[in-house]
């Protein structure tokens, strides 16, 4: 049953998480489908962001890619220079993995508006939700393990509660065998089955 919860938690949590990426990356990809002003070859760059933003051209190949600055240290996305893979995945939201490490980005590509036949790449990385579903993991764990030792420890102390009576029934049965008579068996409730045995 733990096992279970946990399985469900973390699925929800990051089930939720993505969605939400996934519509962020839909809501922030629009606006570099065609060229913004100031952010072209010949103006300024954009403020830090956690997207990674990817001009391609016709062929499949960057052609300017700046964001991303809030991700460093996480690789890029691992996507082929190839114009084809790029029109068959277009408006279709993907995980892929880093070019580096164990990490790894969600990505949308959609095709641009300036004329040019190329493609824009939209990524941002999935380590933030990977640390936050690692740590609920975690707790999942901490917290199963606690409610396990509870109910070991309560299930050992009720069966040795529910035995007491069973060694006592031992204990003056084995006087009585010995010889003394004297000994009886301690009264029990007759509609439990220790107390059948008791009677």
């Amino acid at each position: 049953a733990l096992a279970l919860i946990s399985l469900a938690s973390v699925t929800a949590l990051r089930g939720y998480l993505v969605d939400r990426l996934d519509d962020q990356l839909t809501q922030v990809a629009p606006g570099f489908r065609r060229e913004p002003p100031g952010h072209g070859p010949r103006g300024g760059r954009p403020p830090p962001s956690p997207y990674l933003i990817q001009r391609r051209d016709a062929g499949g190949k960057v052609e300017e890619q700046f964001g991303a600055e809030l991700s460093e240290g996480q690789g890029q996305p691992r996507l082929p220079d190839d114009a084809a893979w790029l029109q068959a995945h277009s408006g279709t939201l993907m995980t892929v993995a880093a070019t580096e490490g164990g990490g790894r980005w969600r990505v949308l590509v959609q095709p641009r508006r300036d004329g040019s036949g190329g493609s824009v790449v939209v990524a941002a990385s999935l380590a933030g939700i990977d640390n936050a579903v690692g740590w609920l993991q975690r707790i999942d764990l901490f917290v199963s393990l606690g409610v396990l030792l509870v109910v070991a420890g309560a299930g050992v102390a009720i069966v040795r509660a529910s035995l007491r009576p069973l060694a006592e029934i031992e204990q003056t049965a084995e006087a009585i065998a010995a010889g003394d008579l004297t000994r009886r068996v301690p009264d029990r409730d007759p509609r439990t089955e220790v107390g059948r045995l008791a009677a």
